[in-house]
């Protein structure tokens, strides 16, 4: 049984056949008949097949056969300014590495998303030396991982599964446990019209979800049930698809809102964590590069059940309520901010 070593890594840039969870582990089980001992061969794919029940039986077997010697997991990249819109939704997927070998006694699990000194990948290729060279690196976010561990675990190669909290760092739980998610039925959204008349009711879409309020479209008729989805001060939206567009409503401005089917509704649990608490974690490069492995598919969309999911640090008290005083500090600031943008517009209209 071998350790780590990050020598003689061949990293194959041939693209893996099929594009679901299943295709990618066959296609890497495929390439162990033509590896040689002492090599190892490395392959970039989507995170999002490093765990759920899709591909967990082909995962299990190269996990069983000690075959997977680390999985690297890698910061979401900058989009280059000269791509097309294709290319610019490849970049901003997450993706991660996976090294094979023959004989691996442990797999390394390396989180390189949470080291400072990697935290933007440019688009021109992977810097491989780099990248080997952070994975062979122990320390709080590179570490290994016994193969019992991971076949208990359901197969998970995903390294936030596996991270031990040290001593006084906050503790995480399911976004379940933090928060209701809420998503409108698509049959409740066909019972709503919009209008042009004032109703006093809004509907807030994926289209509207970064508009002003007074933009946001009427509604004429809000069938009795759609009540509980009828938005609170304190909620916030999340798109369903990659970017993950959030807003943190704090003021409805007198206005009743319904969310529609395209967008979640987190409602923080505020004797757990205080949203805008939330809300920061899930804008954060660490907040969204976790959302990127939970979508599925060329959209990235993410389902309710793996929402729920999603690992959320939760601070002591004190430490939220620090945090929650800095965003209202912020907010401030930024609404002197507008306020004084409207007025300079104002005066130039006026010349």
């Amino acid at each position: 049984m071998k350790e780590f070593n990050p020598s003689n890594v061949l990293f194959v840039r041939q693209a893996l056949p099929g594009r679901t969870a299943t295709d990618i582990w066959r296609g890497l089980a495929n390439w162990m008949d033509t590896l040689q001992e002492g090599r190892s061969f490395a392959f970039e794919v989507p995170t999002y097949v490093l765990n759920g029940k899709l591909g967990q039986k082909d995962r299990e077997k190269l996990i069983r056969a000690n075959a997977i010697a680390a999985v690297i997991l890698l910061p979401l990249r900058s989009p280059d300014p000269s791509m097309n819109m294709k290319e610019r939704l490849h970049a901003r997927q997450s993706s991660s590495i996976i090294i094979l070998t023959k004989d691996a006694s442990r797999v390394r699990m390396a989180a390189l998303d949470r080291e400072a000194e990697f935290r933007v990948r440019g688009f021109n290729g992977l810097e491989d030396e780099k990248v080997l060279a952070l994975a062979n690196e122990v320390g709080p976010n590179v570490f290994d991982v016994d193969p019992a561990k991971i076949l208990e675990n359901g197969c998970s190669l995903l390294p936030d599964d596996y991270f031990d909290l040290p001593s006084g760092a906050c503790k995480r739980e399911r976004l379940d446990a933090v928060a209701s998610v809420v998503r409108s039925p698509f049959v409740m959204r066909q019972k709503m019209k919009i209008t042009e008349t004032p109703t006093g009711y809004r509907l807030l879409s994926l289209r509207t979800l970064m508009n002003p309020i007074a933009e946001m479209p009427y509604l004429d008729d809000i069938p009795e049930e759609a009540g509980r989805f009828c938005l609170q001060p304190g909620d916030i939206i999340m798109s369903r698809i990659m970017q993950y567009r959030l807003r943190f409503l704090t003021d409805l401005e007198g206005q009743q809102i319904f969310a529609d089917n395209n967008v979640y509704v987190l409602r923080a649990k505020q004797e757990v964590l205080l949203p805008s608490v939330l809300y920061f974690y899930l804008c954060s490069e660490a907040g969204q590069s976790c959302l990127a492995a939970l979508g599925k598919g060329y959209s990235r969309t993410i389902n309710l059940k793996s929402l729920e999911t999603l690992p959320v640090p939760v601070p002591d008290r004190e430490q939220q309520i620090e945090i929650s005083a800095q965003y209202d500090e912020w907010e401030q600031k930024l609404a002197e901010a507008r306020q004084l943008r409207q007025k300079i517009e104002e005066r130039i209209n006026a010349l």
